[in-house]
């Protein structure tokens, strides 16, 4: 390793605290038993662009017909290998939130590195449902 690389990940190691964060589980989630914890991880933000496989969901003939639309997130948590290891779904209309459960799990993304080497990261799928 280069001097730069070791003063890089020495700076990153030292004000990782301030960046980590634990996310509390909640009865949402499709990926690991309610009651587990969310792991320790980075916050990543919106992960759409990093994404391999994002399944779409299927649109809900009762929204369908009840002309509701809009956009519903899904908090997750990325292993190391961009596989999704906790989520849950805390907004949106609650027909559109189940259809989304029932594909966040499926989701991967481009494994997030920090200086290098992969780790787990919190962030936000986005899925929108459009009539």
């Amino acid at each position: 390793m280069t001097r730069l690389a070791l003063i890089t990940l020495a700076v990153l190691l030292f004000f990782a605290p301030s960046s980590v964060q634990t996310t509390k589980q909640s009865d949402d989630t499709g990926c690991l038993d309610p009651t587990v914890n969310a792991p320790q991880t980075v916050h990543f933000g919106v992960l759409n662009s990093k994404g391999i496989n994002i399944p779409k969901p299927v649109y809900p003939a009762a929204a369908k017909d009840a002309k509701i639309s809009g956009m519903v997130k899904a908090v997750v948590v990325i292993d190391e290998t961009g596989n999704v290891m906790w989520a849950r779904v805390p907004n949106g209309h609650p027909l559109l939130r189940d259809a989304v459960k029932t594909v966040v799990c499926q989701a991967r993304v481009k494994p997030i590195r920090l200086a290098g080497h992969p780790v787990k990261v919190t962030g936000i799928l986005t899925y929108r449902f459009v009539l």
